[in-house]
């Protein structure tokens, strides 16, 4: 188990291929399961209680992106390395997610905000490294289709889920 976690850490990295990877159902539901519970930490950290939107924006994203990395490979005729790359996608982000729970717990927030968005840019770039390898495309082409792929789910989950109250916009009051 701890070849396979330094395995994710590499890909984290940029150092290893998925395809190196043991990928199989009871792999992918245990890293699943992980994901799941640090969604919660994070919901907990977050607000102080379990945001069911939490819970709900993670699994979309995350099945999203399943089915669109199932798509692409079914296309490309790589329907063989689904389970690893999904396997690669779930660990390298819990990987990502633990390091985003050590930024939340940042008091400076402009710190806190700037390693939120080294995240996320690392995140889209880890995920478009795993499309590369697995896809057999240029890492160019990888990372724009981790961007695309991240942005429709962005679209879509606002769209069913409406805007992270975060992000909106709250009239002023009236004095």
């Amino acid at each position: 188990m701890l070849q396979q976690l330094i395995l994710y850490w590499n890909i984290c990295v940029f150092q290893a291929s998925p395809a190196r990877l043991v990928g199989d159902r009871l792999v992918f539901t245990v890293l699943l399961g992980i994901a799941v519970l640090l969604t919660v930490l994070a919901s907990l950290m977050s607000t102080g209680q379990i945001e069911p939107r939490y819970l709900i924006t993670s699994l979309t994203t995350v099945f999203l992106m399943l089915a669109a990395i199932y798509g692409v490979l079914y296309v490309r005729q790589f329907k063989n390395r689904f389970m690893q790359t999904i396997c690669a996608y779930v660990g390298t982000g819990i990987i990502q997610d633990v390091v985003f729970l050590c930024l939340l717990s940042l008091q400076m927030q402009q710190i806190r905000q700037f390693g939120i968005l080294a995240v996320s840019i690392w995140r889209v770039g880890v995920v478009g490294f795993i499309l590369h390898k697995s896809m057999e495309v240029s890492l160019l082409n990888g990372v724009l289709l981790s961007f695309g792929l991240s942005l429709l789910s962005y679209i879509l989950i606002v769209l069913t889920l409406g805007m992270p109250e975060s992000m909106t916009v709250q009239p002023a009051a009236n004095s």
